[in-house]
């Protein structure tokens, strides 16, 4: 069975970088087969899944989005269980407990390479300018530990062997020759990005020095991407679609409470969105050995 009859795997449709990269219309299909108790399809799907993320190796982020799904609808049907203790519940219940626990090593036999070995990149969290006024170009990544740094934005390009131009339009301007190069930037960040947050949360930053590494990731460091807003939607996926954080209750412009501050030229409180990301203690979120 080459494509589950609830969703379509495609490789224009699942790659594509509308509806926030199309992960939203995987997992609403997951939880239908969840909640019909349909593991065929559902084993089906993960393999499809995992089979799809094989020939596109940048979208290793999905497995982890999925993942953290499964966790999630776990515990809201935990919860409906508590609410309304019919035997239908918890069968479903105890459905979702067994798939979530399958999940990884689904993911585990089926894929063939090491996502954290092809992906992961590293923050340093010391600033390499004595200027008075911060920027985010100040602060560097590599893909070694002590391996050549750029900005975020620059070392996703080089590891991803892709070309940009300059565009007519914006002064800066920035645009990649085709939207596939698009496509494969963005999911290429999410991925590197998400385990990137993972192993510099091992070392225990607090909310302030994480907040700025998601600073540095941002359009801005990178002049000719400045304005962009692309690297913007790459963290809050981060947030929304692996974290489960509500992102924009975050917004400082949009709510009533006070003790919410914009964060340099960014309106979202990026402490308190970096405090709600440690709190979870993400470099343990994520199953390790996949690919191994």
């Amino acid at each position: 069975m080459e494509n589950t009859t609830k969703f379509d795997l495609s490789f224009d449709n699942l790659y594509s970088i509308t509806e926030d990269y199309q992960i939203e219309k995987l997992t609403n299909t997951i939880e239908e087969l969840v909640r019909s108790k349909n593991l065929e399809e559902l084993t089906t799907l993960t393999e499809t899944i995992v089979s799809f993320v094989n020939g596109n190796h940048e979208c290793s982020w999905m497995l982890f989005a999925i993942d953290q799904f499964l966790g999630e609808l776990c515990n809201t049907i935990e919860i409906e269980c508590e609410e309304n203790d019919t035997e239908e519940n918890g069968e479903v219940f105890s459905f979702i407990q067994e798939f979530n626990s399958g999940y990884t090593e689904i993911v585990s036999e089926k894929i063939e390479f090491n996502p954290e070995e092809e992906f992961t990149v590293y923050f340093n969290p010391e600033r390499n300018s004595d200027e008075y006024w911060r920027s985010n170009k100040d602060w560097l990544w590599s893909k070694e530990r002590g391996g050549e740094e750029m900005t975020f934005p620059e070392l996703i390009i080089k590891e991803a062997g892709l070309k940009w131009t300059k565009t007519e339009e914006y002064t800066p301007g920035f645009d990649f020759e085709n939207e596939r190069d698009w496509n494969t930037y963005k999911h290429r960040s999410i991925t590197s990005l998400w385990l990137a947050l993972r192993e510099y949360a091992s070392d225990f930053p607090d909310a302030e020095d994480m907040a700025i590494c998601l600073w540095t990731v941002f359009d801005d460091a990178f002049e000719d991407m400045e304005g962009t807003g692309t690297n913007f939607e790459i963290v809050k996926t981060i947030f929304t679609k692996i974290l489960y954080v509500d992102f924009d209750s975050y917004n400082s412009d949009d709510t009533d409470d006070e003790d919410l501050n914009p964060y340099m030229s960014y309106v979202h409180d990026f402490e308190k969105l970096s405090q709600e990301l440690l709190d979870k203690d993400i470099f343990d979120l994520s199953p390790y050995g996949w690919g191994q």
